[in-house]
């Protein structure tokens, strides 16, 4: 895999998304270290899997809880987004 394709992969996704209607979210946005595709420093624990599940989980919670204007979410597994 081509981390730098990360980006570009990611525009295609949006644009799929656009020409279907639907909205693309992209959870993952902030903990990468800008263009590069990989994961800015301390974003994963072991080089693999996230240190921290919770930024992603607070970014998808406009796409599944009905807007950027809420004060308290919870998404599937009782996680609140808010906290």
């Amino acid at each position: 895999m081509d981390a730098g394709a990360v980006g570009d992969y990611s525009g295609r996704l949006k644009a799929l998304c656009e020409k279907l209607g639907c909205t693309f979210t992209d959870p993952f946005a902030d903990l990468r270290d800008g263009d590069t595709g990989y994961a800015k420093p301390g974003a994963l624990r072991d080089g693999l899997h996230l240190a921290k599940f919770r930024p992603a989980i607070k970014a998808l919670a406009p796409a599944l809880c009905g807007g950027e204007n809420h004060s308290h979410s919870m998404v599937p597994g009782g996680f609140d987004v808010m906290s």
